[in-house]
């Protein structure tokens, strides 16, 4: 059995009194440059679902049925610890979830959308649950139970509501968040909590539908092996480089270069978007970026920056290349000075009007630019490039995205359309260009095209007895697979809640697996399915999900 450092032990340490309450709020009142939001289940801003990265779950000692885990699958799961209520429990038994900030990086401030509930209590011992953060074990409220005069907090009817939000922030030092619903009172004991059904058949239940944590990173990216025409010396003209090594160790890692001339950016790009992680989601209204993953970036790589110069006045600038990681720390690749030469040619414009302060918009589904499909199903981005009030007609539109690259063109009317052939998740980046020298785009746009993947599962066979062994066998359509293959949690239905007891690895996209029965000693009817985990698969481009689920009668 796991342990959870000083959370876990400070909370099996539970006297009936209150606990220091922290008043939490949403995020700190000023933004550092240093921080950045990482989402936990579902995206408060957006209702889109997130991973759960980076929490660990861990059961009390004894207690059949309790433990901790994650349903965040797409939206709609929870992050949750429980205690079963069909049994009774001594001191300390249940159910605990943690979040753990990795690296070098600690907790500046967090808010959790969570409902809570506890059933009855016998003396010196009662079922609690509690939201903690260490070192310190400071609980953020206090403890819930009916000794202490709560049965309840939240309402897990509306996940987001404004009653359902606590945390807490400036905080300093701080390297884990705990959700725990356990047996408290008296260490060594004969007292136990009693049984009872407070939520979903347990005595004891803590339910966290969304999290917005804010890391601090104290790590600055680092640079070596700067090189490329751009810091050369030679007069430039057309087209210049720069490329150079970066890493941020222990941080969450490299995120975008810039090239500054005379003190204005001129080139602003992620180095790598790391499948999709490492781009900025938006949200939070502090200015800070936001992820789905406490370490969302690569922690190292090899990057190429292009100056097109042609752009640029004749004769001497100022040039700065940075660096940053996704916290916002930079680091200074090179500052020096160029000598750009007169242009060979005016540049050539694109589109009737050629407009540097065109704006594009996307529709996927003529709805939002962002969608969630299932694998196989086609779908079309329709866009158009406006100059004011007036269509941009003509003008070539330059397309790009994992595997995917290409030009649209505009009509009369300035709009365009591309038909997106089937495959994983993607980004779509749309580019317009006013004229041929442009060093950056005029007007830009980006469509988000999520993929849940298609799992099949046949079981066999469908009847059969305690002793008995059943057979699964399955298909994970779609790729790329990587060579490892893709982990798939195998699961079982237990009351509203699928839980996670074995894994299987589908390799080339094919799976099989065998389970035998042995503690089932009347008729039951068991539901399985196998799903990808909300922290999805290496390699495995796709949002997490499930497939169908199987009926399977044990007499």
């Amino acid at each position: 059995m796991r342990t959870c450092g000083r959370v876990r032990a400070g909370l099996c340490w539970l006297a009936w009194t209150a606990l220091l309450l922290i008043a939490g709020t949403l995020c700190p009142a000023v933004a550092a440059a240093d921080q950045y939001h990482v989402f936990a289940c579902e995206n408060p801003y957006t209702g889109q679902g997130a991973p759960a990265a980076d929490w660990s779950y861990d059961q009390g000692t004894n207690g059949y049925g309790d433990g901790a885990g994650s349903s965040c699958s797409g939206g709609g799961g929870s992050i949750s610890a429980w205690m079963d209520g069909g049994i009774t429990h001594g001191f300390g038994e249940g159910g605990y979830a943690t979040f753990n900030a990795p690296g070098q990086l600690t907790i500046a401030a967090f808010t959790l959308w969570r409902y809570e509930a506890v059933g009855p209590y016998e003396p010196y011992a009662a079922p609690a649950t509690n939201i903690a953060y260490n070192p310190g074990n400071v609980s953020v409220e206090g403890l819930c139970a009916q000794s202490l005069g709560c049965s309840n907090r939240g309402d897990p009817q509306d996940r987001l509501a404004a009653g359902n939000e606590v945390g807490a922030s400036g905080l300093v030092g701080i390297t884990q968040i705990q959700a725990s619903a356990v047996c408290g009172g008296g260490p060594g004991t004969s007292y136990v909590c009693p049984t009872s059904n407070a939520e979903n058949g347990n005595s004891a239940e803590v339910d966290l539908f969304a999290g917005d944590i804010v890391l601090n990173d104290p790590t600055v990216p680092a640079v070596s092996n700067v090189a490329g025409p751009l810091i050369s010396g030679a007069t430039l003209s057309g087209t210049a480089s720069v490329s150079f090594d970066a890493s941020d160790a222990g941080g969450p890692g490299i995120y975008s270069g810039t090239i500054s001339v005379d003190g204005n950016p001129v080139v602003d790009q992620i180095l790598d978007t790391n499948g999709g992680a490492c781009q900025s989601l938006g949200g939070p209204k502090d200015g800070l970026r936001a992820f789905d993953e406490p370490q969302p970036c690569k922690s190292s790589l090899s990057a190429t920056l292009t100056l097109n110069t042609a752009g640029l006045p004749p004769g001497v600038h100022s040039v700065l290349v940075s660096v940053d990681d996704a916290s916002g720390n930079s680091a200074t690749v090179w500052d020096g000075t160029i000598q750009v030469a007169q242009p060979a040619q005016p540049p050539a414009p694109n589109g009737t009007p050629a407009c540097p302060t065109a704006h594009m918009t996307l529709l996927v589904r003529r709805k939002s630019s962002r969608t969630l499909i299932r694998y196989g199903q086609r779908l079309t981005v329709h866009g158009q490039l406006m100059c004011g009030t007036a269509p941009v007609a003509d003008a070539a539109i330059a397309l790009s995205a994992r595997g995917l690259s290409g030009v649209v063109v505009t009509n009369a009317l300035g709009g365009f359309s591309y038909r997106v052939p089937p495959g994983p998740d993607r980004i779509i980046s749309f580019g317009y260009r006013a004229y041929s020298t442009d060093t950056t785009p005029s007007a830009s746009a980006r469509a988000q095209i999520a993929v849940l993947p298609r799992i099949r599962v046949r079981i066999t066979p469908d009847s059969t007895y305690n002793g008995g062994t059943i057979t699964w066998t399955g298909t994970l359509a779609g790729g790329p697979f990587p060579r490892d293959g893709v982990s798939l949690l195998v699961e079982v239905k237990e009351g509203e809640r699928w839980q996670p007891f074995d894994q299987v690895v589908a390799v080339h996209g094919r799976f099989a697996y065998r389970y035998t029965f042995l503690r089932t000693d009347e008729a039951t009817i068991y539901r399985f399915r196998v799903a990808l985990p909300a922290s999805g698969a290496a390699g495995y481009p796709y949002r997490p999900g499930a497939s169908n689920a199987v009926s399977v009668l044990v007499q």
